[in-house]
């Protein structure tokens, strides 16, 4: 049996690069009037990104412990807090670093939607990435860079994961 090698490109990020990107989001987000009143960040990746646009607007900000990657398990109350902003009408920003396959996107709509009705998720959650895969299962409201389909197969390594 022969095993085949894949080499994958990499591209690596500054951290000039993840402030340009979410200084991009935050254009298109206030251009399509549409502002979150609580920005969420899916951990890892998304804490930086939702941190700089939170300090930014001067909104509040929660992390989400979702990492399909690692396998992580949530507590059963992890979303609790969901609930009761979507009830009291405010608007959630979930913030990613990458939409890959759409699978981390897909997860956390699928676990709110049971908690939320589907018209008030719709009206109040919406999902924003630095970087998106064209190839991607899930598209986020809000992209500040697309990913051409001709570097579909690279890895991108942020500038908080150069600790080489």
């Amino acid at each position: 049996m022969v095993t085949q090698t894949v080499i994958m490109e990499k591209s690596h990020l500054s951290y000039c690069d993840i402030h340009t990107h979410v200084k991009m989001l935050a254009f298109k987000i206030q251009a399509s009037n549409w502002m979150p009143s609580v920005i969420v960040g899916v951990t890892r990746g998304g804490m930086l990104p939702a941190t700089l646009l939170s300090h930014s607007w001067r909104l509040p900000m929660k992390a989400l412990n979702v990492s399909l990657r690692d396998n992580t398990k949530l507590p059963p109350d992890h979303a609790v807090w969901l609930e009761e902003l979507v009830q009291s009408g405010k608007r959630v920003l979930v913030m990613d670093d990458i939409n890959d396959s759409g699978a981390t996107i897909n997860w956390i709509k699928q676990d709110w939607q049971n908690r939320v009705s589907s018209a008030s998720f719709s009206d109040h959650v919406r999902f924003a990435v630095l970087l998106n895969k064209s190839t991607s299962t899930e598209s986020p409201e809000y992209v500040a860079k697309e990913i051409p389909t001709e570097k579909l197969e690279t890895w991108w390594i942020f500038p908080w994961e150069h600790l080489e």
